[in-house]
């Protein structure tokens, strides 16, 4: 992870500050002190390190009751990064026709054609 790096002490804080209600980033940010891209960046930590598992829904962030509920959110967060990587292919092959169409076209002698 770039940037800055994440404490111990923030990471105390955001769990503890989820052990409520869903939190959203913003709200996060305004109980901990902590900027909301940065209480992202606290978030990614605490669930690459496997140090909790955190959910997180359009009513913000919190920590799982049940191992259903844990299961769920991971289902529901892997579907989702399924389709962001197939809208990157998409976009990638865009890119891809876009650079032949650039490319110059060649010609019986070998010759790029002129535009």
């Amino acid at each position: 992870m770039s940037g800055q790096p994440v404490e111990a002490e923030e990471i105390r804080v955001i769990l503890d500050a989820l052990y409520q209600t869903p939190v959203t980033k913003v709200r996060l940010g305004v109980l901990t002190g902590i900027s909301t891209r940065h209480v992202e960046r606290v978030i990614s930590h605490i669930r690459a390190e496997s140090i909790a598992l955190v959910a997180s829904g359009p009513d913000g962030y919190w920590l799982p009751t049940t191992l259903a509920e844990a299961e769920e959110n991971i289902e529901r967060r892997h579907s989702r990064a399924i389709r962001q990587m197939e809208t990157l292919q998409g976009e990638r092959a865009l890119i891809r026709r876009m650079r032949d169409a650039e490319a110059p076209r060649p010609t019986l002698w070998g010759v790029g054609a002129v535009a």
